[in-house]
């Protein structure tokens, strides 16, 4: 539908509110002829269009507020507007965009799985072993639930050699500073786990 002689004057007057709009979004649109033919065309498509200067600048803003939507939302769709200082929202769209074009994709860095040599018989035995420890203990103490922590842990990763934590705990069981025997026990864990 075209427009008539006052909803172009009014389309004129509406260009600067329409500019301070923006510019209060930190925005600019780029005064160029295209610009103001797209908005043109765009406003003579929509039924009524008022004669407020005020009321066709909120129409313009709506526009461009659809077009950066479309934008960001839809893609491939390519801007009909060209921007002096672009909206925020598209400048942060750019920026993902951007970031995930050039980002390379990080894979988790493959561990070797380690492989215990031990075979279960001698596994079973030696976490037995650590068991009758645990349980000479007798009593509930930070000593106790250290070695339950240390022997749990042991039981849950079959990588783990249990014959070097039966070592350990044997030095544990010997050492009458129950700090000490709990530091032999994170120690050790903090090995086996590097």
């Amino acid at each position: 539908m075209a427009l008539n002689k006052q909803q172009w004057a009014a389309a004129t007057q509406a260009l600067p509110i329409l500019e301070k709009k923006l510019e209060e979004k930190h925005c600019k649109l780029a005064a160029t002829e295209g610009n103001r033919f797209r908005l043109a065309e765009k406003l003579a498509d929509m039924p009524n269009v008022p004669v407020d200067p005020a009321k066709i600048a909120d129409l313009f803003y709506s526009i461009l507020v659809i077009d950066v939507n479309k934008v960001v939302n839809q893609p491939g769709y390519e801007s009909s507007f060209f921007w002096q200082v672009k909206p925020p929202k598209l400048i942060a769209f750019e920026r993902n965009k951007v970031r995930n074009t050039f980002a390379t994709p990080t894979q988790p860095e493959k561990r070797e799985r380690r492989v215990s040599t031990e075979s279960s018989e001698e596994r079973r035995e030696n976490i037995q072993a650590m068991e009758r420890v645990y349980d000479a203990l007798g009593y509930i103490s930070p000593r106790g639930s250290a070695l339950r922590g240390f022997i749990n842990e042991y039981k849950e990763n079959s990588a783990y050699n249990t014959a070097e934590a039966l070592k350990v705990v044997q030095k544990f069981d010997e050492e009458r500073d129950w700090r000490v025997a709990v530091n032999f026990l994170q120690q050790h864990l903090a090995e086996v786990r590097a």
